[in-house]
């Protein structure tokens, strides 16, 4: 998790000379003076502006969810009042051809498809049956999204029998293009600002039954992606929607480790990575329990891992995390403290490390909106009544969602531009602060996760923001009194943060304030990817001495300014007895056993050049394999004075 580096004390005196600012004490009826010393204080500039490698943008489609089922939620009142109050951006759905296809193969071909999609018998399909009968009538669903704010993405995928063979998967790559390209024009009458979409839905969990491989989906791929982007250039196409990270599973019986990387994802990029828009995958943690640790470090290394790879082949594309979850049993989700702990909590820290990533991660959907898919993924509560449906709105109904949807209502604030956020006593503190254009000015607002398991009371100041603005605040948190989640808003005083807590505190900024970037962390990838340890047997295993290298090189430029560097390593096989040591520039730094991924400081700044990371094994409990999967420098600079 970030914190960006503390501003020196000079200019921290001079702001706070030369520009107003708001100081807000934190208070607890029972707080003390020894509560209030142990204090943190936390300072956001809402003039600063904080840039990650050329990126100072929040994406705003990290907050997303898909919707399997209950897409039909945006069209009614209520339904739309839900999605709208949590602040969702983008809304992931189920493009099934064969809900909106020709029901013979055209004698004609491509021809009689293209004519037919420009029907109205193919119009009335998707708008004008019951909304909630046996397929989605996008017709009135996709412009609903775009009028509440969403951003809609399809999945294309499915097909009429005619053009599936075994598996569903297509007997003809041309005329199946032919039916995508038709299939997306239709979309775009009702949205003609949809563009975003991917192909297929996790072909590496059935194609394989069919003897089809990666480089069959790829060369298909290629075939849809070049006819859309022809017709649709502002179009994005994004593939291969895998069932898992790149690079998994870490072990499968009957398959060596990590076999979706050869077997898929490699040939993916070598067939149509020129074509494809981003790199789509699916990423869930099946297990019901606190410690999502695995979950959110095996996202990161993934991340950065074909982030590296695509880099390396000068193409380096977004990532779309497209479903994803922290599956909870049904008592689990029931139960308010499991829930909260379990999938509320965790889930924080791993958007909030997802956003840390603008340059590589574009789009992170929870699953679902309202489907079950086999463990209780699903992020809205159930609908016994119909109520989301209902042309009224009910307000206390709208109060009556699960956590998790209450983290995303926290969250709605955070968009926009990133802001220099520094705290004092930041021990178990993670923040980040951002300011959003609004239809009547500004907004600077900063989240906070307390990770103590004790109270937080806080000192947060404003620079730069008006004296007279009134500050508000929103909290989530459980009660340990009575087990329930709490989700509450407030003006002026901001309340001490309970153990394991979350909240968001924010103020109206004149739009005309100015806004300069004044901090950047530049990332520097290694020049190789998955370098292996020999295999435990082989020559050289077993020797303390074993070693693998990645070279990086550091450019002058990314030095200018520098205040510290650190190294992000990324390892796969990493068992907790392990015993690695990372050698940078002569010195050594022991890694963490039984992680995938870690940041480590350098304790001094490196000179620009070319240099060598070594990583020395220096005991494998047990026969696995293990490998550095991936590198990346961090750089923290200051930029030019404003």
């Amino acid at each position: 998790m970030f914190t960006a580096p503390a501003l020196s004390r000079c200019r921290q005196l001079r702001f706070l000379h030369t520009a107003l600012s708001l100081v807000l004490l934190c208070a607890c009826p029972d707080q003390d003076a020894a509560a209030q010393s142990n204090s943190t204080e936390v300072v956001v500039d809402v003039r600063n502006a904080y840039r990650i490698n050329g990126h100072d943008q929040v994406q705003s489609n990290d907050f997303g969810v898909t919707a399997y089922q209950g897409a039909t939620r945006p069209v009614t009142p209520t339904g739309a009042a839900i999605i709208k109050q949590a602040g969702l951006t983008v809304l992931g759905f189920p493009g099934n051809i064969a809900w909106c296809a020709p029901a013979k193969k055209p004698a004609d071909g491509a021809e009689g498809i293209a004519r037919w999609y420009a029907s109205d018998e193919a119009k009335q399909m998707i708008r004008d049956r019951p909304l909630n009968g046996d397929r989605y009538e996008y017709g009135r669903i996709l412009p609903a999204c775009r009028q509440n704010g969403v951003e809609p993405m399809v999945y294309l995928l499915g097909g009429p029998d005619w053009i599936l063979g075994p598996e569903g998967i297509p007997n003809d790559d041309n005329l199946y293009t032919a039916l995508i390209v038709g299939y997306v024009g239709l979309l775009r009458q009702f949205d003609p600002h949809l563009r975003l979409f991917h192909l297929d839905n996790e072909p590496n969990a059935h194609w394989w039954k069919a003897n089809k491989s990666g480089q069959d989906y790829g060369r298909l791929f290629n075939v849809v992606a070049k006819a859309l982007h022809a017709k649709y250039p502002d179009l994005l196409l994004g593939g291969p929607v895998l069932l898992w990270p790149p690079a998994f599973p870490p072990n499968q019986p009957g398959q060596p480790n990590w076999y979706t990387w050869p077997q898929w994802t490699i040939p993916f990029l070598d067939t149509a990575l020129d074509q494809s828009d981003f790199f789509d995958f699916h990423h869930y943690d099946s297990e019901s329990r606190e410690n999502r640790r695995e979950y959110i470090e095996s996202a990161l290394e993934e991340v950065n891992l074909i982030s590296n790879e695509m880099s390396r082949r000068g193409k380096l594309k977004p990532v779309a995390i497209t479903e994803c979850g922290l599956a909870l049993t049904e008592e689990d989700w029931q139960d308010p403290a499991k829930h909260y702990r379990r999938r509320t909590y965790p889930w924080a820290h791993f958007l909030i490390s997802l956003l840390e990533r603008p340059d590589k991660v574009m789009t992170v959907q929870m699953h679902d909106l309202s489907a079950v898919a086999g463990q209780w993924y699903k992020f809205l509560a159930d609908d016994p009544d119909g109520f989301s449906m209902s042309e009224t709105i009910d307000p206390k109904k709208l109060q009556t969602q699960p956590p998790t949807y209450w983290l995303y209502w926290l969250f709605r604030h955070t968009r926009g531009t990133r802001l220099v956020a520094t705290a004092g006593n930041a021990l178990n503190l993670t923040l980040f602060a951002t300011r959003q254009h609004l239809r009547d000015g500004d907004e600077a607002a900063v989240f906070m996760v307390n990770d103590r398991d004790t109270p937080r009371p806080n000192n947060v100041i404003f620079l730069g923001a008006p004296a007279s603005a009134v500050v508000r605040w929103e909290r989530l948190y459980l009660s340990t009194s009575t087990n329930e989640v709490v989700h509450e808003s407030g003006t002026g005083t901001i309340p001490a943060m309970p153990p394991r807590s979350l909240l968001v505190a924010w103020v109206a900024v004149p739009a005309e304030t100015p806004l300069h970037p004044v901090q950047e962390r530049s990332e520097l990838l290694g020049e190789t990817v998955l370098q292996e340890f020999p295999e435990p047997g082989s020559p050289g295993a077993d020797r303390p001495d074993a070693t693998v290298t990645i070279p990086v090189v550091i450019p002058p430029a990314a030095l200018l300014g520098a205040t510290s560097v650190g190294v992000s390593v990324g390892t796969q096989g990493n068992a907790s007895q392990d015993k690695l040591t990372m050698v940078f520039d002569g010195q050594s730094y022991p890694l963490k056993g039984g992680v995938y991924f870690q940041e480590v400081p350098l304790r001094s700044l490196p000179t620009a050049g070319q240099h060598e990371v070594r990583f020395n094994l220096n005991h494998r409990e047990g026969s696995h394999r293990l490998r550095i999967s991936c590198i990346t420098l961090k750089i923290e600079r200051q930029l030019n004075d404003k």
